[in-house]
């Protein structure tokens, strides 16, 4: 009955031995460990230097607004019938182009802002949407001859126009009257948002499409005969007060054609005045023949791109945005233009904003130039100046030295670290207010 009670000893000794043995190997170990730690090398950071300098500083509160495409308008059938052929949504329509088709008969898009409400032919009494059809027409290359005196005025060769563009389009049976119904006036070029349905009927007044015009366009006429036209302008240019389009020579001489913003001085003996739209842009050069033209007909047209940025913000904030204040707006590029507010409503409205409401007003913002590139619409942020700082001394925000019982240091060349208060933030640089560094001095930076 003793032995086994004896018989554990050795066992427990064997146990206890291992144990110490795995003990030292495991502190032998993780020395081992921490002698190899202690040998890894320490890169040393490596530093230049940077100059204060003294700058303007602004910032900035940033608020969200959507770019919008255009102005949405309603294209309207000019005639009854069925639709038989459509546009489709995203599709971009311009002058000359079929939009529709009603009863088979093509729908053709024109720039105007006077509808077609009847049949044209040289029977029509006298009226202006005669004259945009003839400065459609001649634009479009269907006057080579230049028989036609663009005017209110259906005459024989309007009447021959018409003829030459209907063969363009296919007609089977080209005359020289334009039915009630086979053109759509828009007012320049447009992109297509929605359509009413291929098979629905419709009567004259009922939407074909609606579009978001991109810009509005008309065009500027000859203001004189000329026996000679030249030096009109470029692409692009805008129109400004005083610009001029180009030159003109008749049996009186040669003048500019000068664009004014108000009335023509139709008495001048130095220049051809015509009226322009300040702030419009050159679209396109319509004349193509140095010789005899009369006067009246389309020399240059014209655009206003019609994209705007829109805000909603809360009456609270719309003291920030008077009419003619002067913004900037953050495309989704990243890249920064210059706008100005042009709206603001009087008329506020409350939306839902989680669970609570909050009250706004809308507010137009529009570019100074058009934008270029390729963004026509999307989210955009529009920031309006907070602080200005003028001739504030200030260092690379990368200069700076967190300090542990708080603040800011920076280590000037020279001098070593001191303690530095701070001010505006503006696009990696910092003031610093305390004049603890003065413009020229350098400070330590990584590099």
């Amino acid at each position: 009955m003793d032995f086994p009670q004896q018989r554990r000893w050795p066992t427990l000794l064997l146990g206890l031995l291992l144990g110490a043995v795995l003990s030292v190997a495991g502190l032998w170990y993780l020395d081992r460990d921490a002698s190899a730690d202690d040998e890894v090398d320490l890169v040393e950071a490596t530093t230049t230097t940077a100059t204060a300098e003294s700058r303007d500083l602004i910032s900035f509160d940033e608020w969200a607004a959507v770019l919008t495409n255009g102005t949405p308008a309603v294209v309207a059938a000019s005639g009854p019938g069925t639709i038989t052929r459509n546009a489709g949504v995203g599709d971009v329509v311009s002058q000359g182009d079929v939009i529709a088709e009603i009863d088979g008969a093509v729908v053709v898009a024109l720039y105007g802002n006077v509808p077609q409400f009847r049949e044209l032919s040289i029977d029509s009494d006298n009226g202006a949407d005669i004259r945009q059809l003839e400065e459609n027409l001649v634009a479009l290359g269907y006057d080579p001859d230049h028989t036609v005196t663009v005017d209110d005025d259906f005459t024989f060769y309007t009447g021959e126009m018409v003829r030459r563009w209907e063969e363009d389009l296919g007609l089977e049976e080209p005359d020289e009257i334009v039915d009630s119904g086979q053109i759509a006036f828009i007012n320049g070029p447009s992109e297509v948002t929605s359509t009413t349905a291929v098979g629905s009927q419709v009567q004259p007044g009922q939407p074909l499409l609606v579009v978001d015009t991109l810009s509005t366009t008309g065009s500027l006429s000859l203001p004189a005969d000329a026996s000679l036209v030249t030096d009109l302008v470029a692409i692009g240019t805008p129109l400004i007060d005083g610009v001029t389009l180009g030159r003109l020579t008749n049996a009186e001489g040669e003048f500019p054609i000068i664009g004014v913003s108000g009335s023509v001085d139709e008495d001048s003996e130095d220049a051809f005045e015509v009226e322009i739209e300040v702030g419009a842009l050159i679209a396109e050069v319509l004349l193509d023949r140095e010789e005899w033209l009369e006067a009246g007909r389309p020399l240059l047209r014209w655009e206003v791109p019609e994209g705007a940025i829109e805000m909603e913000v809360a009456v609270g904030d719309s003291d920030t945005f008077e009419v003619g204040n002067a913004v900037q707006v953050e495309l989704p590029d990243e890249s920064i233009i210059d706008a100005t507010i042009t709206e603001k409503s009087d008329v506020a409205r409350t939306l839902q904003a989680g669970q609570d409401t909050v009250t706004v007003v809308d507010v137009t913002v529009e570019p100074v130039e058009p934008i270029a590139g390729g963004f026509s619409a999307g989210p955009v942020t529009v920031r309006t100046e907070d602080t200005a700082v003028l001739g504030a001394t200030v260092i690379p925000a990368r200069a700076l030295i967190a300090l542990a019982e708080g603040g800011h240091a920076i280590e000037i060349d020279g001098r070593g670290l001191v303690a530095v208060e701070l001010g505006v933030f503006d696009e990696g640089w910092v003031e610093v207010t305390n004049g603890a560094i003065g413009p020229g001095e350098q400070v330590i930076v990584p590099s």
